[in-house]
């Protein structure tokens, strides 16, 4: 079993722009020949999907709240007719939250 994959991305750091903290990706990916197994029906060997995704980040410098880290990841998935039993196609909008500390 194999699969092909295939991406292109560009990162800006806007600290260059007296932003610091501040980060801004986006990423295009695509799979091919994804083997795939679908509930109830036929399995494949040449499934297909890509990935459209823009992720804003900003991390806390200094301050209580220094090194928090807030993310948000909006995304758009489409599969082959075929790749269905494999993955769904769908859009989503995440937001991630970190917060490191130590315990002890």
């Amino acid at each position: 079993s194999e699969m092909c994959i295939r991406d292109s991305a560009c990162t800006i750091d806007f600290a260059q722009y007296g932003l610091p903290g501040l980060t801004y990706r986006v990423a295009y990916v695509r799979g091919s020949d994804i083997d795939a197994v679908a509930t109830n029906g036929p399995s494949t060997t040449d499934g297909k999907e890509h990935e459209f995704f823009n992720l804003l980040s900003y991390t806390v410098q200094s301050g209580p709240a220094k090194d928090l880290n807030v993310r948000l990841r909006a995304s758009s998935l489409r599969v082959s007719s075929d790749a269905i039993g494999y993955n769904n196609s769908g859009k989503e909008v995440r937001v991630f939250i970190d917060y490191p500390f130590s315990v002890f």
